[in-house]
């Protein structure tokens, strides 16, 4: 029963299917990442040209520009997430960010001001296409 309630939880928390096939190391990365999702919190993400966000790390995910972001990536969405970008210039400003190719036709234009905040969510819908949650938030 114990197995089966985790196993549960697990199909139920990432809308997957959970197999009985042997694979322990699956099982526990799974249970992890279910953990994460219920248990969500700021991903920070380290400052590279092509960043990947990994939506299954957390709902917020946060970057401190120190240079161009010429692309980005959005990985493991799941429906019903809200994903919140918090992007931040560091002290030089200026910098120009390149929303993820899911993401591009809503993301906003980021602030270039020195040491500005820009802020976007979007909500995942159930066909797992992202949809702006808010407007652009910048100051």
């Amino acid at each position: 029963m114990i197995a089966a309630c985790i196993a549960n939880f697990i199909s139920q928390t990432l809308n997957i299917n959970v197999l009985d096939d042997g694979n322990l190391s699956g099982l526990i990365a799974n249970f992890i990442a279910a953990l994460r999702a219920l248990f969500r919190s700021i991903n920070v993400v380290a400052f590279s040209a092509t960043p990947v966000f990994d939506a299954s790390l957390g709902d917020t995910q946060e970057i401190t520009l120190t240079g161009n972001v010429t692309s980005s990536t959005l990985v493991n969405t799941s429906p019903g997430q809200v994903v919140k970008f918090i992007i931040h210039q560091d002290g030089s400003g200026a910098h120009t960010f390149v929303w993820a190719t899911s993401l591009s036709a809503f993301g906003g234009t980021i602030d270039p001001g020195v040491s500005a905040t820009s802020i976007q969510s979007f909500l995942i819908d159930a066909s797992n296409t992202p949809h702006p949650y808010t407007p652009m938030m910048v100051g």
